[in-house]
């Protein structure tokens, strides 16, 4: 009995020095801190639901929704028609950040809505980022900024 307690709030130290570990690279100087800290962000799937949600509120904070849009724009010099590893990060993390009504209602932009109808229009979209066009979208028309943005695209 008393290992089972000491290894909670060990296993809960752990995931606290995670998320602080996660919002130091994410408040990091260059671009790449912050990429690696939203990288970071993704390997912390298992926290609950409550406290995924707080971490998403401090990873917009942190970071903003204008780096996340930046990302949908940085296309790998090799190839124009494919979708870039950070496209399709952004795109991943956009979603899962959109299944949160409030969070959603920050990304509601003309600009990315524009971008996910263009991803779905086109045949070289993987199925993968496609699901992920829909769920941003399926999470931006939750809000009512994200309607209006909507109607606009």
């Amino acid at each position: 009995m008393a290992a089972e307690t000491t290894s909670t709030p060990v296993a809960g130290d752990a995931t606290a020095e995670k998320v602080a570990q996660c919002m130091r690279m994410l408040e990091g100087q260059t671009d790449e801190h912050k990429f690696a800290g939203l990288l970071m962000v993704t390997k912390l799937g298992d926290l609950p639901a409550e406290q995924l949600q707080q971490v998403r509120r401090q990873v917009l904070a942190t970071v903003g929704v204008s780096f996340f849009l930046r990302l949908l724009h940085t296309k790998d010099p090799d190839d124009v028609e494919l979708l870039s590893s950070f496209q399709n990060l952004g795109l991943n993390l956009i979603a899962s950040f959109c299944t949160d009504p409030s969070v959603a209602a920050e990304f509601a932009q003309e600009k990315l809505v524009r971008f996910l109808l263009e991803q779905l229009a086109s045949q070289s979209t993987p199925i993968e980022s496609c699901q992920d066009c829909a769920r941003i979208i399926s999470g931006l028309v939750q809000s009512e900024k994200g309607l209006q943005v909507r109607l606009l695209a």
